[in-house]
């Protein structure tokens, strides 16, 4: 996700959730955050890449925000599919 984030110019958040997921470096256009506010996030995001649990999904489509399942996609289809 960030790797297709970066491929597009984007900033990217990452949620860290259950998995305690961590950054691939420490470059300034990324950041990892623990618990937000999904609702107020996503009204200003672009578009939210996420697991497609409905919770995600709910709050993702009530923000009007283009949003892609990354279950089994890779970096680069993630990119070319929210060009």
């Amino acid at each position: 996700m960030i790797e297709a984030a970066r491929a597009l110019g984007r900033r990217a958040i990452l949620f860290r959730g259950w998995a305690d997921l961590s950054l691939i470096d420490n470059a300034a256009d990324c950041i990892a955050v623990g618990e937000i506010n999904q609702q107020a996030l996503f009204k200003r995001a672009a578009a939210v890449v996420h697991h497609g649990g409905a919770g995600t999904t709910t709050t993702a489509t009530h923000a009007g925000t283009l949003d892609a399942f990354s279950v089994r996609r890779s970096a680069r289809r993630e990119a070319d599919s929210i060009r």
